[in-house]
């Protein structure tokens, strides 16, 4: 039903806008035929907002339930979910949900021992977690990436592990290089850089880079 729906607006020369917190070739059991509809259209990923932006979503949620918070509450519960609106929001409810069940005002007291630290980023996320991660999102076996294949679906992903683990771990250049098993480290220097490049041009590759942040440190 869906498909047809979408095939009638698309015919009628209609804008169609549809938000989803996975790319459409990442979203389980969607049909091929949909995802080469969504393939028509602009991919845009969007970004987790800044901490000022956050602040207002947390005063706008929480006046919506009736509570005014402190200005040390908000910019707390703005903080500690840095990576996710699903977990922000997830966060002001419970904090709220508590106050209205104990009759209590959400001081900040009462937020730390709801919320704890929130959702940070863990500490302990490995080389191999972020090149199986690569791999997966971008749909290759591990081993090729791993591999002196020189073919451009192969290359690109490893260049991207490559960022990351430099980006993400700050590891050296010789040290992703024996990570990638590549025996000159100028090639790991010259990926990351060319890597930095793309993401400011190349759209597909700033998805990419968000897409495997997101999976690297999904709660």
């Amino acid at each position: 039903e869906f498909f047809h729906t979408f095939n009638a607006l698309h015919q009628a020369n209609k804008q169609i806008l549809i938000s989803s917190d996975k790319a459409p070739r990442d979203i389980p059991l969607l049909e091929e035929r949909l995802q080469s509809r969504f393939a028509w259209g602009m991919t845009i990923d969007m970004q987790m907002p800044e901490f000022e932006t956050r602040c207002a979503i947390v005063q706008t949620k929480a006046s919506q339930h009736g509570f005014e918070l402190d200005e040390d509450v908000v910019s707390f519960l703005a903080t500690a979910f840095p990576f996710s609106l699903r977990d922000l929001e997830g966060g002001i409810n419970r904090l709220l949900a508590f106050c209205e069940m104990r009759g209590v005002t959400p001081s900040l007291a009462v937020a730390t021992s709801i919320i704890g630290k929130g959702h940070a980023r863990p500490k302990h996320i490995s080389p191999k977690n972020v090149i199986e991660k690569t791999a997966k999102y971008f749909q290759v076996p591990l081993e090729d990436i791993l591999s002196s294949k020189r073919d451009k679906d192969i290359v690109v992903p490893r260049q991207v592990a490559m960022y990351m683990l430099r980006e993400e771990l700050h590891m050296s250049f010789p040290k992703i290089a024996q990570e990638l098993g590549r025996k000159d480290h100028t090639t790991a220097m010259h990926s990351v850089e060319k890597i930095s490049r793309e993401i400011t041009l190349d759209s597909a590759i700033k998805t990419a880079v968000s897409g495997i942040k997101e999976r690297l440190y999904a709660v």
